[in-house]
C-alpha cells in the first residue's frame, strides 16, 4: 500500500536507534500526523470487515501502538514515532493474515448452510417434477444435481453446483415456484437474525417456524395457493414482531 511505501521511506531517513531526539532530528523528521490519520482509517476498515464477518481479531495490540504513536508526535518524537508506525505495519499484516482465514471460514460456513437451504428446495422441485409427469431424464439430472450439490465441499463448487440446477429448471421450464421458494429463504433469514435479538418472544419465534414447517410442506406437495397463502400471513407476523422491538 502507498501509506506502507510512505512510511517505510520515512524510516530509511530517520535514525533507525535513537534513544533521544536532537533538535536537528526533530527538524529533519516532518510531522507525520497525517500518515497516522491515514493509517488509523485503514485499521478501522479492517475492523469493520471482521464485525462483518463475526471474525474475533484482537486489535487491542494495534491500540496501543496507537495510542503510543499519538503520544510522540505529541511529544515532538516524530522519528520514535515513525519506528511505532513501523511496528503497526507488521501488527497489521498479522492481523490481516487472521481476518482473511476468519473470512475464508465464515464464508464456507455460509455457502454450506445455503447449499442444504436448497438442497430442500431441490427435493420439492423433484417431488413436484414427478407429480407433473416430468420425462424420466429430466428427473434423472436433477437428481444428479443433487447428488453433486450434497457432496461440494466449498464455495466455487456450491455456486458451480447451484448454477446447473438453475440452468436445468430454465431449460425445461421448471421455475413455477421458484419466486415462493424464494420468498421461504428470505424468511429463514428473517427468522434467523430475529432469534439472535433477547427482546424476541421465543413462543413467537416457535410460531413462526411451525408455519414455516408447514408452507414448505405444501411446496412439497405442489399446493402453491396455500403456500403462499401462509407466506403473507407469515411476513405479516415478523413484520409484527419487528415493530415490536
Amino acid at each position: 500500500m502507498k501509506i506502507f511505501t510512505e512510511i517505510s521511506r520515512q524510516l530509511v531517513t530517520s535514525d533507525t536507534t535513537p534513544q533521544t531526539e536532537t533538535d536537528s532530528v526533530r527538524s529533519d523528521v516532518k510531522d507525520p500526523s497525517n500518515l497516522l490519520q491515514r493509517l488509523q482509517g485503514y485499521v478501522d476498515s479492517l475492523k469493520t470487515i471482521a464485525k462483518k464477518h463475526n471474525a474475533l481479531i484482537d486489535f487491542s495490540e494495534l491500540n496501543e501502538l496507537f495510542a503510543k504513536a499519538r503520544q510522540q508526535i505529541s511529544d515532538h518524537q516524530f522519528a520514535l514515532a515513525l519506528e511505532t508506525f513501523h511496528e503497526i505495519k507488521e501488527t497489521i499484516a498479522e492481523v490481516k493474515r487472521e481476518l482473511h482465514e476468519e473470512a475464508s471460514k465464515h464464508e464456507s460456513q455460509r455457502a454450506e448452510e445455503y447449499a442444504q437451504k436448497y438442497l430442500e428446495q431441490l427435493d420439492r422441485l423433484i417431488e413436484n417434477a414427478k407429480k407433473q409427469g416430468v420425462a424420466d431424464e429430466i428427473i434423472e439430472k436433477l437428481e444428479t444435481a443433487k447428488e453433486n450439490l450434497s457432496s461440494a465441499d466449498n464455495p466455487k463448487e456450491i455456486i458451480k453446483e447451484i448454477r446447473k440446477i438453475i440452468s436445468i429448471k430454465d431449460q425445461f421450464e421448471l421455475t413455477k415456484n421458484d419466486r415462493l421458494e424464494s420468498r421461504v429463504l428470505q424468511v429463514e433469514k428473517t427468522l434467523s437474525r430475529l432469534s439472535q435479538v433477547d427482546r424476541v418472544d421465543q413462543d413467537d419465534l416457535d410460531d413462526a417456524l411451525d408455519t414455516l414447517e408447514s408452507i414448505k410442506q405444501h411446496l412439497y406437495k405442489g399446493e402453491f395457493d396455500a403456500a403462499n397463502d401462509l407466506l403473507r400471513n407469515l411476513a405479516k407476523q415478523l413484520q409484527e414482531i419487528k415493530n415490536s422491538l
